[in-house]
């Protein structure tokens, strides 16, 4: 994998957990999401 490439994955996955946080708290569903997020991570 090049430089570049893994500059940009650190750079969007932050940005996708709080777009995905931001959206299951919309939904009153935050403790929900932050348990899927860290199964999927995990």
């Amino acid at each position: 994998m090049s430089y570049s490439v893994m500059f940009a994955l650190l750079l969007l996955t932050p940005l996708l957990f709080s777009l995905l946080c931001f959206a299951c708290r919309k939904r009153g569903l935050s403790a929900t999401c932050t348990v899927t997020v860290l199964h999927s991570l995990g």
